[in-house]
């Protein structure tokens, strides 16, 4: 039930749903607790995840890298929240959970909403070298990130070419119609 509350974007009833268990004496699973801060994600309800997210701790029930994940990406609407969405990238790090390439996408969108394009692209090369390997959206993300700072950053155009250059060079990834638009967004901002 509480996933077709994602699905819906019908968050406060999915907060509900983990109330009643409460209610009814049940200590919520990890499921319970990743679909509700999936839902509060898909209402951008980003305070909503973190403070579950810090709940399933003060719980004792162990977040694993989906939670992680949603809210990360609950982050993704602020200007302001890039910080927290690295913050979150390290403390899944530092919790043993391999974040995965949905981790790392999310980051850098968070980034990419704030101009923050350098972190973005240094989050795609961090990929590179370690892992996970990147998919299409990871190279758009960057690219998206390198097109949204061009409103006052001008040396950011480049890194789009970069990167959609490494795109089509990659034997593991291809580029989409979105890499290309967004690689000629960039250059058309110049």
């Amino acid at each position: 039930a509480m996933s077709a509350c994602e699905k819906g974007q019908q968050w406060p009833m999915a907060l509900s749903l983990l109330g009643n268990l409460y209610g009814c004496g049940l200590q919520p699973s990890f499921i319970s607790f990743n679909a509700a801060i999936a839902a509060c994600d898909k209402g951008q309800q980003w305070q909503r995840s973190l403070g579950m997210l810090r709940q399933m701790k003060e719980e004792a029930v162990d977040p694993t890298i989906v939670s992680y994940n949603s809210t990360i990406s609950s982050l993704q609407g602020s200007s302001e929240l890039w910080p927290l969405a690295l913050s979150l990238l390290a403390e899944a790090s530092a919790q043993k959970l391999s974040p995965d390439t949905i981790t790392f996408n999310a980051t850098m969108s968070a980034c990419g909403a704030a101009s923050q394009w350098q972190r973005s692209v240094a989050l795609l090369l961090q990929m590179l070298a370690r892992g996970p390997l990147p998919d299409t959206v990871s190279y758009n993300a960057a690219m998206d990130a390198c097109k949204s700072s061009l409103d006052g950053d001008c040396q950011s155009w480049p890194w789009s070419l970069w990167l959609l250059d490494q795109l089509l060079g990659s034997s593991k990834v291809s580029a989409d119609v979105v890499s290309f638009n967004t690689a000629a967004s960039a250059c058309e901002r110049v």
